[in-house]
């Protein structure tokens, strides 16, 4: 049998169309009666709520709400691929001769999924600096208030435990093939959290200046002996060495010659 379209066949499609158009006609009925009866029941909810003195939210409120948005899991599962291997890279030479492709080569992702997320490789070290200053940030913020030249142990010990659980990205960035850019805005923030205490007890700015240089090159030589240890002693300890190593330093400074 030959597949050819006859006027009887177009016939019987033609006399089909009004039945067609009747069933669309109906169903959008159908969904036009559900949105009345949705919108009746709405309203009757909402009235019911506020004789109860409970706000309900209307529809243009809904729309105005913004769903917070989440990073994809995909993607913290990318950025952590890439984050390791930028450090495995960084145990070996410097930043600047870290390349893209060999980047991507080495965690096995496509150079275009790198840049979705990151310019170059400064970008992407800026970035995961940034994150890890901001629990810095965070954990000085959340000890705002206490005189910090007299209650540092309690910080310190916040600090260490935060090296420790970040512990190779704090290995490479104090490490020889670091960035010293970290270091120093780290710095930075502190010595201005000292400066403001110290000033207040009308101490001698310059002697600050002298005393602070001292005690942070200092620190930094801890913090970088106890990572090349690979953090065997314990962030307690090493918090409670460091406070006493410090108060020593801040005993002699306050001390009129």
């Amino acid at each position: 049998m030959n597949n050819v379209l006859t006027f009887s066949t177009m016939d019987s499609i033609i006399a089909c169309v009004p039945k067609i158009n009747h069933q669309i006609r109906f169903r959008t009925l159908i969904k036009q009666q559900d949105k009345r009866q949705l919108r009746k029941q709405s309203t009757k909810l909402a009235k019911e709520l506020k004789n109860k003195g409970v706000a309900m939210m209307t529809e243009e409120d809904t729309m105005q709400v913004k769903p917070e948005k989440k990073e994809d899991r995909r993607v913290r599962r990318t950025k952590k691929l890439l984050t390791h291997g930028l450090i495995q890279l960084m145990k070996e030479k410097q930043v600047q001769d870290i390349t893209v492709r060999e980047l991507a080569d080495l965690v096995d992702v496509n150079r275009g999924t790198f840049y979705l997320y990151y310019r170059d490789i400064f970008d992407m070290l800026d970035s995961i600096e940034q994150e890890l200053f901001n629990q810095v940030n965070q954990l000085i913020a959340a000890h705002k208030g206490e005189t910090v030249l007299t209650h540092t142990l309690p910080v310190l010990k916040e600090l260490f435990h935060l090296v420790e659980e970040n512990k190779e990205l704090c290995q490479v960035l104090l490490g020889q093939n670091g960035d010293m850019k970290f270091l120093k805005k780290l710095s930075d923030v502190v010595q201005e959290a000292f400066r403001r205490e110290w000033l207040m007890m009308k101490k001698d700015e310059v002697t600050f200046d002298y005393s602070y240089a001292f005690g942070a090159l200092g620190f930094v030589g801890l913090l970088r002996t106890w990572l090349e240890r690979d953090c065997v002693e314990k962030a307690d300890d090493m918090a409670v060495l460091s406070d006493r190593m410090i108060r020593l330093g801040l005993t002699s400074s306050l001390q009129t010659p």
